[in-house]
């Protein structure tokens, strides 16, 4: 394995050009003779994308470096980015970044806009835990790679990434939880009551988003079922394919998350970063956030147990997920919209609150 990173400044807010016209063909054109390619969105010095690209020296060489220089370097000459950059607002919204997630390169100064810069490939084993989960994580990249391009298409031609995004975390929470929506909601909520609760940029948002929900409930409903009966259609007659986003995300992504249940149910990859282990039992910092969330001190009865494995693989599938909707231009708070409305469709769809919803014991079986 030799992987090779390469960053593309671009500071425009919109890079669904430079995706497309630039590093589409650019992965298409190496993809045959690489071990593996993949771009991922970042802002570490200044917004860029990530190209990373595994392959042997001698196809560097006589391939992916001529076609970095033509197909990347093309493009940012023929349509550069024209943003004017607050930096000092900039750096500020990085330094945030940092501590969220746990990014320990310098923060400046900021690389100049249109440029392409090689940089060490970061595996992040001090996030990740492990090479097994940074290989695991390298590979759903690389495999769904060529969806993101297709959901990017989408986005060119009209549709909005808010849209897109809510229907792949339904469908992931259906189709790949191994309990369906029904209880794969609660993720939703948990992950929205998380950022409300605790996050200082979520102050004064509940009730805006509240206003929201209740002015599209019907429609968010209405959406819900659709991507239902997608994914329903789609588990009757795998491999069959089609054009719909739901089902080409289902065969793009539960290989590699069925290779990740099985790392997680034979110990060899854990979905504790290497910070975890602080409790409320234990930790006074731990016991305060649980307080201030309704939701998270909400205590399940007495002798109620969750099954630990099904909720690590769950997290697995929601965390690439979320992930990946992160490399279309998704920001956190977006997403955490989204699990708001996904958890108060859910609630209403069902008609119970995810906190009354039980969830697999251990030993019951889930995943097939």
């Amino acid at each position: 394995m030799m992987w090779r990173s390469f960053h593309v400044h671009y500071y425009e807010q919109d890079r669904n050009a430079l995706l497309l016209d630039a590093v589409r063909p650019f992965v298409e054109r190496i993809a045959p003779r690489v071990n593996g390619v993949h771009y991922l969105l970042h802002w570490l010095r200044g917004p860029h994308v990530r190209l990373h690209v595994d392959a042997a020296p001698e196809v560097f060489d006589s391939l992916v470096l001529p076609a970095l220089d033509e197909l990347v370097r093309g493009h940012l000459a023929a349509h550069p980015s024209t943003a004017v950059v607050d930096t000092a607002a900039m750096l500020a919204q990085h330094e945030r970044l940092a501590g969220l997630e746990h990014e320990a390169g310098p923060l400046s100064p900021l690389l100049p806009d249109n440029t392409v810069h090689e940089a060490p490939y970061d595996r992040r084993l001090h996030v990740h835990g492990g090479p097994q989960a940074a290989d695991l994580l390298a590979d759903f990249y690389n495999e769904t790679t060529p969806f993101a391009f297709e959901m990017i298409e989408r986005l060119r031609g009209g549709a909005q990434l808010a849209g897109l995004a809510f229907d792949t975390m339904i469908a992931s929470a259906h189709g790949l939880s191994g309990v369906e929506l029904r209880q794969g909601f609660v993720s939703f909520r948990s992950h929205a009551e998380a950022f409300l609760s605790w996050w200082p940029e979520a102050e004064g948002l509940r009730e805006a988003w509240d206003r929201h929900y209740a002015a599209h409930s019907g429609l968010l409903a209405t959406r819900v079922r659709a991507v239902l009966r997608s994914v329903e259609a789609a588990e009757k007659a795998p491999g069959a394919g089609g054009s719909g986003l739901v089902p080409r995300w289902l065969a793009a992504a539960d290989p590699v998350l069925r290779r990740g249940r099985a790392l997680i149910a034979a110990g060899d990859l854990s979905m504790d970063p290497p910070w975890a282990g602080r409790t409320s039992l234990d930790d006074p910092e731990v016991a305060e956030l649980a307080r201030r969330s309704t939701f998270h001190n909400h205590r399940r009865p007495e002798g109620v147990e969750v099954d630990r494995l099904w909720f690590d693989q769950y997290r697995l599938t929601l965390n690439y997920t979320y992930l990946h909707l992160t490399r279309l231009g998704l920001s956190p708070v977006e997403r955490f919209l989204l699990c708001h409305l996904a958890a108060n469709t859910a609630e209403d769809l069902y008609g119970v609150p995810a906190t009354d919803v039980p969830l697999p014991a251990p030993g019951e079986p889930v995943f097939s």
